[in-house]
């Protein structure tokens, strides 16, 4: 008996000995080691991302929206909204770009590539946030050819955006004009000279000169086929042309075809505002289609359609662009919290129907037939699009094009031209002089 007691105590003593060396438990079980503590997730830093756009109310509210929605996904990340109307604001993005206070996440208009990566790149290439923004749910053709400079994405778009005329049924209506009529400058002239001579109130065409010159691009670029600025920094305008555009839009303006711009200018970008517009004293306006949701917010009648043309145009002058992109300031210092917000904000079904279309037709399929089987789809902006691009332009602008200050010295000239400061031959000889003495200057610089 004595002798199976030992050998009963030994085994124990082993058994013991071996959970020992083994740090487990005769059950298997592992025991916690009281000398560490158990170690918890990293808690993300807490941070403030700014967040920068313009335009109508509407994108200002559903913006607003889904950032605090975006707050609730992610507590760590604080949004802050700075947001106003268009006027003025490229100046000011300007101004806190030069200071080094830019917004972690912008939107930004296509027309500034050539002056967002020349010299200093303002914005990431995004093709280097894959990690984080999912790229594969746009069209790379789109993104290559529209989003695009020099091999930089400098954006994810927000949208698909063209240019058409925007005019008023009722207008049409009283004046005899029929709605199916193929825009020419001829008639657009002809048919504009009539309806004032019938009511001196009444004037075919809205235009301020910020959209005259717009429109009168499309009008240029019907002539000559190609970029207005070539990438070798020639510029592709005679003085001849310059003058046959100056005196066409003098033309308009004293002929009753277009508003004088002494009233027009009062509503630059903001032609929805103009009494004569709401009225029903305005006929036509050129317009690019991401603007139409806030013309549809009044009672008029309204329709679409394509941009006037000429006999043996070269191209329709009809512009397709994103519009609007969504990019990450270079000087940023959250960087990927900026690509996720942005990959949340364009690829998020949530995001997606909050905000509908405020920044035009959503550039993905999937924002597209998300909307559609919401039923949060504009119908008429849709039918717009396909009009653009069933007549779309075969150039795509390249950066020197859109230079920013070739089109502001463009929209100065138009608006010394229609106030009478300038003769049409004296604005090209102008316009032309000088921009032959930038584009040297630009050359040198490159």
């Amino acid at each position: 008996m004595k002798k199976m007691i030992s050998i009963l105590l030994t085994i124990m003593l082993l058994l013991v000995a071996f959970s020992a060396c083994t740090g487990s438990t005769p059950a298997g079980n592992d025991a916690p080691d009281p000398t560490k503590a158990a170690s918890a997730p990293e808690k993300p830093e807490d941070i403030t991302l700014r967040v920068s756009w313009w335009g109508p109310e509407a994108r200002h509210q559903a913006t607003l929206e889904v950032m605090e929605m975006y707050e609730k996904l992610n507590s760590h990340v604080k949004l802050q909204g700075e947001y106003g109307d268009w006027n003025g604001w490229y100046d000011k993005l300007l101004t806190q770009i030069a200071g080094g206070t830019a917004p972690d996440v912008m939107q930004v208009n296509d027309r500034w590539y050539y002056d967002f990566t020349s010299n200093k790149q303002v914005v990431i290439d995004m093709n280097t946030l894959t990690d984080y923004v999912d790229l594969t749910t746009f069209d790379k053709n789109f993104l290559d050819t529209y989003c695009s400079y020099n091999g930089i994405l400098l954006g994810v778009p927000l949208g698909v955006n063209g240019t058409g005329m925007l005019y008023n049924k009722d207008f049409f209506a009283k004046y005899g004009i029929p709605e199916d009529t193929v825009w020419t400058w001829d008639n657009l002239m002809e048919i504009g000279i009539e309806v004032h001579k019938k009511d001196s109130n009444a004037y075919l065409l809205c235009s301020d000169p910020n959209e005259m010159m717009t429109l009168m691009r499309a009008y240029i670029k019907q002539k000559i086929g190609t970029q207005l600025i070539a990438d070798d920094y020639t510029f592709n305008l005679s003085k001849e042309l310059l003058t046959e555009v100056f005196q066409y839009t003098v033309d308009l303006l004293d002929n009753g075809v277009a508003e004088p711009f002494e009233s027009a200018v009062l509503y630059t970008n903001v032609s929805n505002e103009n009494p004569k517009w709401i009225r029903g004293e305005l006929g036509m306006q050129f317009k690019y289609l991401s603007l139409l949701p806030r013309y549809l917010e009044s009672d008029l009648n309204l329709g679409i359609v394509t941009l006037p043309v000429m006999e043996g145009l070269k191209d329709t002058g009809v512009l397709i662009s994103t519009g609007n992109l969504m990019s990450v300031y270079s000087g940023t210092k959250h960087v990927e919290e900026c690509a996720k917000f942005i990959n949340w904000f364009v690829n998020d079904k949530d995001a997606i129907l909050t905000l509908g279309e405020v920044r035009g037709i959503p550039a993905t399929d999937f924002a597209r037939k998300t909307l559609s089987e919401a039923g949060k789809g504009n119908t008429f902006v849709s039918d717009a699009v396909n009009i653009a691009l069933e007549n779309a332009s075969n150039i795509v602008e390249n950066g020197l094009s859109q230079n920013q200050e070739f089109e502001a010295l463009l929209i100065d000239t138009f608006e010394q031209v229609g106030f009478k400061r300038l003769t049409p031959e004296e604005a090209a000889n102008f316009l032309y002089d000088t921009m032959i003495e930038k584009l040297e200057e630009l050359k040198s610089q490159n």
